[in-house]
C-alpha cells in the first residue's frame, strides 16, 4: 500500500473530481492577490476583517511588496496580519490532525485485512488540505463570510483522505467496517457508485467527524472520505485530464458521451474481475469479509442493502 499526500491538493490528480473538486480560480477571485499595487493591498487590507481568510491571502503579496520597499502597511497592519496567519494555522492544525488519524485508520484496518485474508484490499491511500485560496473562494461561492468561523462552520472537506481499492466488494467493507468504529461519527455517505453522476463519475464519498484531542478539549473534526477502485480512479484522473483539454468541441465527436461510455465499459470489467476474484477466493476456501463475519453486499445484491446517501 502506498501513501501519498498534499497541502495543496491529491497528489495524483491536481484538481479532485466528484465532490472533491478544489478550485483552480480560486487565486482570481482579487486583482490585488494576483497583481497587487500598494494601494489595492492597503485597500484590501482594511477592507477584511480581523478573522478574514482574504489578509491572510495577501501576505505573499505584502512581503513581497516590502521587500521592494513599497511601503504598504504600518507595523500595526503587519502585527495584526501576524495574528491572522497564526490563527489560521491554529485552526488548520486540526484538520492535519483528523487527516492524520483517518489516514492511520486505514492503514491499520489494512494490515488486520492483510493477515486475516492474505491480501491488501487497498491499493494506496492520498490525502491532501484545502489551499486557503480554495477555502476562500468556496466560502464566496456558498455567499458565506470569508472568516475562519464560518470555514469551521459551513465546510466538511478541507481536510481530504482518497483510499483506493483493488474491487468494489473492497468499498463497501471499508464503509462497514467505519460504521464499526464506536468513536468516528458518519455523518453522510453519498453513493455514487450505485448512482454514478450524469457524467458517469463513480465513486463512494463519506463524511465523517473524528475526535482529535487537544490539550483541554477534545474535538469532532469533520474530514471528507473518497473510496473508489483503481478503475475508478484510473476513469477519474483521465477525465479530468481530458476535460481541461477539450476546450472546444471535436468536430464529430461527442467527448462527454464518450466520457460516459468509458465510465459504462470500466464498470462493466469490475464486475468481470470482481466475478473471478470472488471464483478464487471461494476454491481456496477465502472470502473478503468485515469483523462482522458477512460479506459486504454489492449494489444490486439480493439481500443486502446500499449504503445510505
Amino acid at each position: 500500500m502506498q501513501q501519498t499526500s498534499s497541502m495543496e491538493d491529491f497528489s495524483r490528480t491536481s484538481v479532485t473530481q466528484g465532490d472533491f473538486v478544489d478550485e483552480t480560480g480560486a487565486q482570481s477571485v482579487d486583482a490585488c492577490v494576483v497583481a497587487p499595487t500598494p494601494s489595492s493591498l492597503k485597500s484590501a487590507f482594511d477592507g477584511a476583517n480581523e478573522t478574514g481568510l482574504k489578509s491572510v491571502l495577501l501576505s505573499d503579496a505584502v512581503r513581497n511588496a516590502r521587500r521592494q520597499r513599497q511601503h504598504v502597511l504600518s507595523e500595526e497592519d503587519l502585527d495584526r496580519l501576524d495574528e491572522m496567519e497564526t490563527a489560521l494555522r491554529a485552526a488548520m492544525q486540526k484538520y492535519q490532525a483528523a487527516m492524520r488519524q483517518m489516514e492511520v485508520r486505514f492503514e491499520i484496518i489494512d494490515q488486520e485485512l492483510s493477515l486475516r485474508n492474505n491480501r491488501n484490499p487497498i491499493h494506496h491511500i492520498e490525502s491532501r488540505l484545502k489551499k486557503p485560496a480554495s477555502i476562500y473562494e468556496k466560502l464566496i461561492r456558498y455567499g458565506k463570510p470569508t472568516t475562519i468561523e464560518a470555514m469551521e462552520r459551513y465546510l466538511m472537506d478541507i481536510a481530504g483522505v482518497r483510499v483506493i481499492c483493488s474491487y468494489i466488494q473492497d468499498v463497501y467493507s471499508l464503509l462497514d467496517l467505519l460504521r464499526m468504529q464506536d468513536d468516528l461519527a458518519i455523518v453522510e455517505v453519498k453513493d455514487y457508485i450505485a448512482r454514478p453522476k450524469q457524467n458517469g463519475y463513480r465513486s463512494l464519498h463519506v463524511i465523517v467527524r473524528v475526535p482529535v484531542y487537544f490539550l483541554e478539549k477534545k474535538e469532532m473534526v469533520p474530514v471528507e472520505v473518497q473510496i473508489r477502485t483503481i478503475a475508478m480512479d484510473f476513469w477519474a484522473s483521465l477525465e479530468h485530464d481530458l476535460k481541461y483539454k477539450a476546450v472546444h468541441q471535436i468536430e464529430g465527436i461527442d467527448v462527454a458521451g464518450e466520457l460516459k461510455d468509458c465510465s459504462r465499459i470500466i464498470e462493466e470489467a469490475e464486475a468481470r474481475m470482481q466475478i473471478l476474484s470472488r471464483a478464487l477466493e471461494a476454491s481456496d476456501g477465502s472470502s473478503a469479509l468485515t469483523d462482522a463475519g458477512q460479506a459486504s453486499s454489492l449494489p444490486g445484491d439480493s439481500g443486502g442493502s446500499r449504503p445510505e446517501r
